[in-house]
């Protein structure tokens, strides 16, 4: 199993093994769909503003929405609603689409990110790909990760 992202299911085009995509199972407080958190922006001191809002705008315009859909669930209901994620991703089946990708989108939630997520994501790497070893011992790894990782967590 892989905890991924629709953009990279194009990689299992030629696959030798059989694949599919599932939604997230639910937990002991039900399901708790988490969305991405990419954006388009402009920023308050950009030198160019009216340009920039004007590339935003046409970025995010439906027709170059449904462009992007193809690599990135859009928010934009009158897009995701639409089949342009079962036509641009013919390797999934449709109703996995919808289970795994769609519902999820339209029900999800952003979580924040830490502030020190990147310095995190670097630092639990390693202890990550430890466990990908014949016979490692998870709980060991994981307890190791966990006091790596926690004086960056407490910052």
């Amino acid at each position: 199993m892989q905890l991924g992202q629709l953009s990279r299911v194009a990689q299992l085009a030629e696959a030798t093994f059989e694949w599919d995509i599932a939604p997230l199972p639910a937990g002991p407080a039900g399901q708790a769909d988490v969305i991405g958190q990419a954006a388009f922006v402009v920023f308050r001191n950009s030198p160019n503003p009216e340009a920039a809002i004007d590339f935003v705008k046409f970025l995010t315009n439906k027709e170059n929405t449904l462009r992007i859909a193809q690599f990135f669930p859009p928010i934009r209901a009158s897009v995701l609603e639409t089949d342009v994620l079962l036509e641009a991703n013919p390797t999934v089946a449709a109703e996995s689409m919808r289970a795994a990708v769609i519902a999820p989108t339209l029900t999800g939630r952003v979580l924040p990110a830490h502030p020190n997520f990147a310095t995190i994501d670097l630092t639990a790497r390693p202890f990550f790909d430890r466990m990908w070893t014949p016979d490692a011992d998870i709980l060991a790894i994981l307890d190791e990760l966990c006091g790596a990782i926690q004086p960056l967590l407490n910052q």
